[in-house]
């Protein structure tokens, strides 16, 4: 997969989620979809690639967990706009349930899922956070 999406871009969308500056990040995001980038490609390759980079430097302990989950709220606003904007056909599905792999505890990626679903769905069950197998089969 090319990366249609520069270095710089991502660098510059890392820079002013840990700011906390959603107007600039809305603007990036804005200046992207408007470069006719597939929807997929800007998660993949510049939303989460920003993520996975803040990620790091809360690993590397160069910013707090606040810095951290401040761009993460950026990101889920963002996505729910970003999301919230397209138009779907009707769906003759009623509900859906979104939950997360086992042992993992972000949920960002359900989040833009769960976005995207909100305006096809009529009911929408979200469990957020980790369920083993097991847990699930024993109820």
């Amino acid at each position: 997969m090319e990366n249609l999406i520069s270095i710089k871009a991502i660098n510059d969308f890392t820079h002013v989620l840990l700011e906390g500056d959603f107007n600039s990040a809305r603007q990036q995001i804005d200046f992207i979809i408007k470069s006719r980038v597939r929807t997929e490609d800007i998660y993949d390759q510049f939303i989460k690639q920003s993520l996975y980079e803040i990620g790091q430097l809360w690993k590397k302990r160069k910013i707090s967990v606040a810095k951290e989950y401040l761009s993460t709220a950026v990101v889920e606003i963002l996505l729910s706009e970003f999301y919230l904007n397209f138009s779907y056909p009707n769906n003759l599905l009623k509900s859906v349930v979104v939950a997360c792999v086992e042992n993992e505890y972000h949920q960002i990626g359900l989040s833009s899922e769960q976005s995207k679903e909100l305006s096809q769905y009529k009911s929408l069950y979200y469990f957020e956070n980790s369920y083993s197998l097991s847990e699930y089969h024993s109820n």
